[in-house]
């Protein structure tokens, strides 16, 4: 009941950020921010979830990472977000990853999981609002289609960029970079 309810909770809140969004309410307030911290607290919001599932998550966060320029809440939201996604689409896995790295300019953190994969077919497609790729449809795996919409959309409003790769059978890796706060107002 209890992932029942959070689940519930998850679409709610999805859609009524989506509609405001469309409505171009959805406002952003970009901050200098503490990558360990989001790291953290995206976990901790995450424990119960990946606990529930018998999940391990492995964390691979470089040390000194500096700090990145972005709106918390979003931030919050897309790490979220991610790896709840690693969680259902895992498959026959017990494992997921969160790692973080200075590249540049900018941080980032890659969610991965071991379990169905993106098919290449549904790959360009899947951050657009309501889609669902077919592996999702076929294992009947619960969702609304708004979460890597909304998730991109917070990683572009932060300046940074939310991307994915993945393989049929073996997993998926969404990345999300964000600007390095020294590198604001540079090129990216």
């Amino acid at each position: 009941m209890r992932a029942e309810g959070r689940r519930l909770t998850n679409m709610v809140e999805q859609t009524l950020q989506f509609a405001s969004s469309q409505a171009g309410k959805q406002r952003y307030s970009v901050e200098t921010l503490l990558p360990a911290d989001l790291i953290e607290l995206a976990v901790a919001e995450s424990r119960s979830e990946i606990a529930e599932s018998g999940v391990e998550l492995t964390l691979d966060v470089a040390q000194d990472l500096p700090p990145v320029r972005g709106d918390s809440s979003a931030v919050m939201q897309c790490l979220r977000n991610l790896l709840s996604n690693a969680v259902k689409y895992r498959g026959q896995t017990k494992k997921i990853t969160l790692a973080a790295v200075a590249e540049g300019r900018f941080v980032r953190f890659d969610v991965s999981d071991f379990g169905l994969g993106i098919g290449p077919e549904d790959l360009p497609h899947i951050f657009e609002p309501f889609y669902r790729g077919r592996q999702a449809v076929d294992a009947q795996i619960q969702g609304s289609g708004l979460g890597l919409s909304l998730a991109k959309e917070a990683a572009e409003a932060s300046g940074g960029t939310l991307t994915a790769a993945s393989h049929l059978g073996s997993g998926s890796t969404f990345t999300l970079r964000l600007p390095v706060a020294e590198a604001q107002g540079a090129d990216s």
